[in-house]
């Protein structure tokens, strides 16, 4: 917890650069851990967003082609190892959306525009 002296200025950081839209609080106001003190639009959240978006759409397709590449190692097609391949690929992409999404969530991004707190 930090409680800084009467009258004190302290600076607050935004994660993502950006221009600030809109202020949700003024000079003296108290603030809360956590509350939103001002809306930032930042091009940074906007492109994490697509990031985010092409991640889960190729971690669909690495899906896919792990199942369908697993029916064929079954049917003695192909050699397991392809499959077993395909499958550490379907992670490693499941990885990519899943840290995205963190990033995205840890700096409440929503279309460009994210509060920061």
């Amino acid at each position: 917890m930090i409680q800084p002296p009467a009258n004190a200025r302290v600076a607050v950081a935004a994660t993502f650069p950006g221009v600030v839209m809109r202020t949700l609080v003024v000079e003296g106001d108290t603030v809360r851990q956590g509350q939103p003190l001002a809306v930032i639009s930042s091009r940074d959240v906007l492109t994490m967003g697509a990031d985010l978006t092409r991640a889960n759409a190729r971690a669909g397709v690495a899906r896919s082609n792990a199942a369908r590449l697993s029916q064929l190692a079954r049917e003695g097609i192909i050699a397991g190892a392809r499959a077993d391949e395909a499958h550490a690929l379907a992670a490693e992409a499941g990885a990519d959306v899943a840290e995205k999404a963190r990033i995205l969530k840890m700096v409440n991004g929503e279309g460009g525009a994210a509060p920061i707190r």
